[in-house]
């Protein structure tokens, strides 16, 4: 084995979260100590080749283990590794201070000064030279997210221990590393064969993410830096890899929907940005793209109805469209597909209609709003489109479309309260028989919303009736909050809409506020 030991100098660490700029990133996840090492040979002149091949040997190595004790946030409470979304909580932010920004108006490009040999200056330029004096210069709010950890010193670990000439080159390597994250984070780093025990290790069905590297990651950075070698404020490329607590049971068995949260997602790439209130109609030209592509005549597993005409009894395929929402920024729009296929079912009649429709360009026809172009997602494309921000376990799960209930609850905005409340307690069941209908426990509590639950959301009234014939019984539709007595894992989608994108529910924190 071989472990990187870093010392934060100061005793903080200070470091910004890569989906949430004003929250603290700790322990500093792999990715970002990987970019430091090439950060640090990059930016040396005298960098010998040995050093760059040692960081391909490493960024061919298996995620680290991890060896950090908790940390307190300052002026909040204690942090220990995030959970895959964390939502920022006000109360528990680093402190904003005001700093002047640079000087960024005193030259200026104008071709007549330019030609002179002592160009004159303007009242203009006089006035933009006393706006960068310190009493006059204006300032920009900004936030420094840090961390105390109990212990300052960090140790990533690795299994294999690597050639002597590799280990002579990271050691070098590691001696002129400066900083991890902030200037101000400054660190002391060494190579050593012995570390504590893990507390956290990577396992496929943990329930928390870090950012880790993979193959071609040192090209990746090196282009990112030739590119724009001063840039801050950017998302470094990563791979996401679970992790979980040492010593702790995995998660594998934790109760779990009939749907595989190892799902196929489509991106947009180009065509109109549709509110999450068109997610059935999206979700129907998406199952009919499938269709026309896929074997014919279309299997049950993708159009959900049996040979005779009649829905198949069997699950089938799920299309769910992917809102942006419970997030500081969030304004609702789709920004991809998700296709969910039961578990355990074959998925090769999906694969077979994705590469008809590849072929086709993934084009979505929607009539008035045009044509909407898709592509497949094949790694790592944003927190919203992962399948861990909505599949990961969780106690609380909060719907981002409404749910379409099985059966008319009543009149939930009856005025008589008795009729109201009868309603409303009808409806809870209805939701709770829902949950075990895809293979998950009953929940302990079930809240109503008829407002949106997450920033970003629609409320139930804006979305279109459902389901859209009107000779059909139309559903009630209701936003929920779900609470129950241990984690379940996802995607979790419920009501009679569950297969075209109503009813999906997000995995929140116990402690993250509603939108």
């Amino acid at each position: 084995m071989i472990a990187l030991e870093v010392s934060f100098l100061t005793g903080r660490c200070v470091a910004t979260r890569y989906h949430d700029r004003d929250r603290a990133e700790w322990p500093p996840h792999p990715a970002r100590v990987f970019s430091a090492l090439v950060a640090t040979h990059t930016e040396d002149p005298d960098a010998v080749e040995a050093e760059r091949a040692a960081l391909a040997w490493l960024e061919r190595q298996p995620p680290p283990a991890i060896c950090a004790t908790e940390a307190s946030e300052r002026g909040a409470r204690p942090v220990t590794l995030p959970a895959l979304d964390p939502q920022a909580d006000a109360q528990h932010q680093g402190t904003t201070v005001f700093v002047p920004v640079n000087d960024t108006t005193v030259v200026r490009d104008n071709p007549r000064q330019a030609a002179r040999r002592v160009p004159a200056p303007s009242a203009g330029d006089v006035r933009a030279a006393l706006q960068v004096t310190p009493e006059r210069r204006v300032r920009q709010p900004r936030s420094f997210p840090s961390v105390t950890p109990h212990d300052p010193v960090v140790h990533l670990v690795w299994p294999e221990a690597p050639p002597p000439p590799v280990r002579a080159a990271l050691d070098a390597l590691a001696r002129r590393v400066v900083r991890v994250g902030h200037s101000a984070s400054l660190v002391r780093c060494r190579w050593v064969d012995e570390a504590p025990e893990p507390t956290w290790v990577p396992d496929p069905a943990g329930e928390t993410l870090l950012r880790c590297v993979t193959e071609g990651q040192l090209d990746w950075l090196e282009q990112e830096f030739q590119a724009a070698p001063f840039a801050e404020g950017r998302v470094l490329p990563f791979r996401p890899q679970r992790y979980r607590r040492a010593g702790s049971v995995s998660d594998r068995w934790i109760p779990a929907s009939l749907f595989d949260p190892q799902w196929v997602v489509l991106r947009r790439r180009a065509g109109p940005r549709l509110p999450s209130t068109w997610a059935v109609t999206l979700a129907t030209a998406v199952r009919d793209a499938l269709m026309e592509h896929g074997d014919q005549p279309p299997p049950a597993l993708i159009s959900g109805h049996a040979p005779g005409g009649g829905p198949s009894p069997e699950p089938h395929l799920a299309v769910l469209p992917l809102p942006f929402v419970g997030r500081k920024h969030a304004d609702g729009r789709v920004l991809g597909v998700a296709l969910a296929l039961p578990r355990g079912a074959d998925p090769r009649p999906l694969h077979r209609a994705l590469g008809g429709w590849q072929r086709d360009g993934f084009e979505v026809r929607l009539g008035r709003p045009g044509v909407l172009k898709l592509e497949l997602v094949e790694d790592w494309a944003g927190w919203n489109l992962a399948a861990p921000a909505w599949c990961r376990p969780a106690r609380r799960w909060v719907t981002a479309t409404p749910i379409a209930l099985d059966r008319n609850p009543g009149d939930l905005h009856a005025r008589d309260p008795d009729r109201a409340a009868a309603a409303c307690a009808e409806a809870q069941r209805l939701i709770a028989n829902a949950c075990t209908h895809i293979g998950l426990p009953c929940p302990a509590r079930v809240v109503l919303h008829f407002s949106a639950s997450l920033v970003g959301g629609a409320r139930a009234r804006a979305f279109p009736p459902y389901p859209r014939q009107q000779d059909r019984l139309q559903r009630v539709k209701v936003h929920a909050e779900l609470v129950f007595d241990a984690p379940v894992r996802g995607p979790v989608v419920l009501g009679a809409g569950r297969f075209l994108g109503l009813g999906l529910c997000r995995p929140m924190e116990d402690d993250d506020a509603q939108g």
